[in-house]
């Protein structure tokens, strides 16, 4: 599979031809934002490699952004006083809670090396940006909802985490290696629960940034999960 330097090097590469696309309708730092999204996005499968340098920094980064994402949710209820001590707990519960736990359960060429991932990732940006109704982009703010600007967040991380795993299906092509075939995966029959469950919670995210009422999209996704869950059984 490729390395870190060819996969932040191609990633890169294809986060500028990206920012330089929507510079045509978007002013020049929330351009250079959504390309920086493409390239977090093509360096994100190898977060379930303990090995991997973004993982030395990527359960940073969530306990910060988790912790920041519950202080805007919080700050009706809660002062700057109390907000800070959130910040700090919701950092130290992610590095040393969920980090072990995660790794635990998860192995490199996993599920984050599989397609559903880069959708509910995607969708999961997407939709937190939608939820904040502000889009912070390399600090700059633009208010009111846009459903373009939301199209293109989502797109945008996508886009760099399917250039991740082509890039890694090229090399298993090119080196002949057992791993291909496994960075492009949609389901796994041998092991289907947590590609179940991440459809799942696909499917669900998707329908809350479709807008349909709170109703609607429960219904759809409990008949959706029954579904899979029975046709999984028959071929189980």
């Amino acid at each position: 599979m490729a390395n870190f330097g060819t996969h932040a090097t191609v990633g890169a590469g294809c986060g500028a031809v990206l920012a330089l696309n929507y510079m045509a309708t978007e002013s020049l730092m929330p351009a250079i934002g959504l390309g920086l999204l493409c390239f977090i996005g093509s360096i994100a499968p190898d977060v379930d490699s303990k090995n991997a340098i973004i993982t030395k920094y990527f359960f940073k980064c969530l306990g910060v952004s988790l912790g920041l994402f519950l202080c805007f949710i919080l700050k009706p209820v809660l002062n700057f006083l109390e907000l800070l001590p959130l910040l700090g707990l919701t950092v130290v519960l992610t590095m040393y809670i969920v980090k072990p736990i995660f790794f635990k359960f998860t192995r490199h060429r996993g599920i984050f090396h599989s397609i559903p991932m880069a959708l509910l990732l995607a969708l999961s940006i997407g939709y937190a940006f939608k939820v904040t109704n502000q889009y912070h982009v390399l600090f700059i703010t633009i208010n009111g909802y846009s459903k373009a600007f939301i199209f293109r967040i989502i797109s945008s991380f996508f886009i760099g985490y399917m250039v991740h795993l082509t890039l890694d299906e090229l090399y298993s092509i090119m080196g002949m290696k057992k791993s291909l075939g496994t960075a492009m995966t949609i389901f796994n029959f041998k092991k289907p629960w947590p590609y179940m469950a991440v459809w799942a919670a696909t499917i669900t995210i998707g329908l809350f940034i479709w807008e349909s009422s709170y109703t609607e999209n429960l219904m759809y996704v409990t008949s959706a999960c029954k579904w899979v869950a029975t046709q999984v059984q028959h071929l189980i």
